[in-house]
């Protein structure tokens, strides 16, 4: 991955649907020349925590993004999921939808580079708003279970 060569980053792979999400990660670690891991957990507070120490995080999850962007890592987004593409919107996350993929893999390593080098975190009035719309999401589930 020219990605990983241009920087000589670590690639942590973090599956948050194991069932959707462990053979994708695995087929992308066996294309990677550099050091990975996957690491599969399933407490939200143990994710949230390895974010802490991720300096850009590319993700495809909703809550993936929500967690990177509340610790404070640059955000790159995939996105599958309207809801993803509404967050990228609201924060002004940079990313591509995946029926929008560009063709030319040069392409999306250049640009994740790009940003990997020259991009900042989530201003700290965002990270609030993120912070604020997990409350409430929060909130309405406490409501929708009891």
């Amino acid at each position: 991955m020219e990605f990983q060569e241009a920087t000589q980053v670590f690639i942590l792979l973090l599956p948050f649907q194991k069932s959707e999400d462990l053979d994708i990660a695995t087929a992308i670690q066996s294309q990677l020349p550099g050091g990975s891991h996957i690491l599969s957990l399933e407490d939200p507070q143990q994710l949230k925590g390895v974010f802490r120490g991720v300096e850009m995080s590319i993700g495809m999850r909703l809550h993936s993004l929500i967690m990177a962007g509340v610790t404070g890592c640059r955000c790159f987004a995939l996105s599958c999921d309207p809801k993803v593409n509404r967050l990228m919107e609201d924060l002004a996350i940079p990313g591509w939808d995946v029926a929008n993929l560009p063709d030319d893999p040069s392409l999306i390593s250049r640009t994740w580079v790009e940003y990997y080098l020259h991009s900042h975190s989530l201003p700290p009035e965002k990270i609030e708003s993120l912070v604020n719309q997990a409350f409430i999401h929060r909130e309405f589930l406490g409501e929708v279970l009891l």
